[in-house]
């Protein structure tokens, strides 16, 4: 976002009180204008009037939003995509991901019962509704075609959940935007309900077992609170070394973070920062890279050396940095990731990447190699682009994350890649774990969840995320079933499809979506003050 953006944005959000104020100053102004006080009434009137048009003028609304408030917004997909600043995210990407299943079947309206559904366009889409205190809604012209060669034109609704807002006087607070289109209730849905089927729990021996190597008990420190704190991993290094967050919350008050190392059954506070760090061993394990935060300014990233000297690389939009060897890390900055190289101090564009705080989160991984990057646009679409010639491929959508831990994960050589998907918009309340392969460029179905796996049957839908490699043909990935007290599973699969099995330690499930994996250990969340540290063989 530049820096006129932001003003355009802040002096909008007090537009509403600004105009009134602004006419108020110049009726004074002209009743004493032969009057000091009257001038500077004029005067003050004048500037806020200016300040107010310029940020009309500069913000990504002015002349964009007023015309739709009368006339709606259209668009044809097929012609030319709408206006960003008005749709960031296209409504009709998820219908057409709804319609794409839908073909070859039969059934109710807007379906045939005897003739199936062979292709479709998507002619128009209106969004009419732009105003009030309503929700968005579209509504998109499509042309179904059916086996028997009939055509048939319908329009299918599809609600926003999510969008932004801009005071405007008269009209008070006016719908500018939606960036969250609800699929689940488009008027497709009632054809999409159907649960796929789930991927079944292997019975017999796993492929690993899991051994209690260390538990980190943080309760005694100075500032923890057992019962309102919270320890979460951060990364762990090959000697088994861990990094470690502590949100320091005092009951409901957040107070801070600090970032803990331990090794060698000692625990020592490294730093302390307003929000978690995300601390990260380097490769070799000599360096660490974490977020460093003070309320109220931006996020920076910070490199540890060996001797302690920190090192601030760069302000960050999120907590989205990882390393690409020992010299390279990436992060995200005014919407889009960057490599970095420590030994020329320069930083290399990636790709474009949506505002943070959409979706919750941004989306992104380079690969070990270097060679390529995993990421999420901002319509939920995941891609991988080679970073040397910039061709990309569409694999998946909408990236699914458990806790903090990422729901991408490429192995060691960069030649495949796991990634979990939460996809609500054809498989209502079920989520899977996908392995894309560089070398055919084909994506393989590994695990998918839905009513009755983990012997679950209760209303929630059981997450599915932060999976990682544990070695080339066997992947770890967590199954978290939310709830007052929640339970997380461990689960481990054969990434050609074979197997999948539940490898849960006594002691779980745990209640928290907690877990980092790395270098031959697994260290989860036991309680608010105890991490458990596991090895695997």
């Amino acid at each position: 976002m530049s820096p006129l953006h932001s003003f355009a944005q802040s002096v909008l959000f007090f537009a509403a009180w600004l105009l009134p104020l602004i006419l108020l100053l110049g009726v004074l102004g002209l009743l004493r204008r032969k009057q000091r006080a009257g001038q500077v009434a004029l005067l003050l009137s004048a500037l806020l009037l200016l300040l107010t048009g310029t940020a009309y003028a500069g913000g990504d609304v002015s002349w964009r939003l007023f015309p739709t408030l009368i006339n709606g917004y259209h668009y044809a997909p097929g012609e030319s995509p709408p206006d960003p600043l008005l749709v960031p995210r296209r409504p009709e990407l998820l219908i057409e991901r709804q319609l794409t299943v839908l073909i070859g079947q039969t059934g109710l309206a807007p379906l045939r019962p005897d003739s199936p559904l062979t292709d479709f366009t998507i002619d128009t889409v209106h969004i009419d509704d732009w105003h009030q205190y309503r929700w968005l809604t579209a509504v998109l012209d499509a042309t179904l075609t059916f086996a028997d060669g009939r055509q048939q034109q319908i329009a299918i609704t599809i609600p926003a959940k999510g969008g932004s807002y801009l005071l405007v006087p008269l009209l008070g607070e006016v719908n500018r935007s939606a960036y969250a289109w609800y699929a689940p209730e488009s008027s497709l849905a009632h054809l999409l309900q159907t649960p796929a089927p789930v991927t079944a729990l292997r019975q017999d021996a796993p492929p690993l077992t899991l051994t209690l190597a260390d538990v980190v008990d943080a309760s005694g420190l100075a500032g923890v609170n057992p019962t309102a704190s919270f320890l979460s991993a951060s990364d762990i290094a090959a000697d088994g070394a861990l990094l470690l967050d502590v949100d320091l919350r005092q009951e409901q008050t957040a107070v801070g973070n600090a970032l803990l190392h331990h090794t060698n059954g000692q625990t020592e506070r490294l730093t302390e920062t307003y929000i978690s760090t995300r601390a990260l061993f380097a490769p070799d394990g000599r360096r660490l890279a974490y977020i460093r935060s003070q309320h109220g300014r931006s996020l920076q990233l910070i490199v540890r050396e060996p001797d302690g000297r920190e090192i601030t690389i760069t302000g960050v939009d999120w907590m989205t940095h990882h390393w690409v060897g020992n010299e390279q890390i990436t992060y995200s900055y005014d919407g889009a990731a960057y490599l970095y190289n420590l030994s020329s101090g320069k930083s290399q564009f990636l790709v474009a990447l949506p505002p943070h705080e959409f979706r919750g989160g941004q989306q992104f991984r380079v690969a070990p190699d270097g060679q390529r990057v995993a990421y999420v646009d901002f319509n939920g679409r995941l891609w991988v682009k080679e970073i040397a010639n910039g061709q990309q491929q569409i694999i998946g959508w909408d990236v699914n994350n458990a806790g903090w831990n990422p729901g991408l994960a490429w192995r060691g050589d960069g030649q495949q890649l796991l990634f979990a998907t939460r996809d609500s918009v054809t498989l209502p309340n079920q989520q899977e774990l996908w392995l894309w392969d560089a070398a055919s460029g084909a994506t393989r179905l590994l695990v998918r969840t839905g009513p009755g796996f983990l012997n679950h049957s209760g209303p929630e839908s059981i997450d599915l995320g932060s999976p990682c490699w544990l070695d080339d043909a066997t992947a770890l990935l967590a199954a978290y079933i939310p709830g007052y007290t929640g339970q997380l599973h461990l689960l481990a699969a054969y990434t050609d499809g074979s197997g999948l099995w539940n490898i849960t330690p006594t002691g779980g499930p745990f209640a928290y979506p907690e877990l980092r994996c790395a270098n031959g250990y697994i260290a989860v969340s036991a309680d608010r003050a105890t991490v458990a540290l596991y090895q695997w063989r």
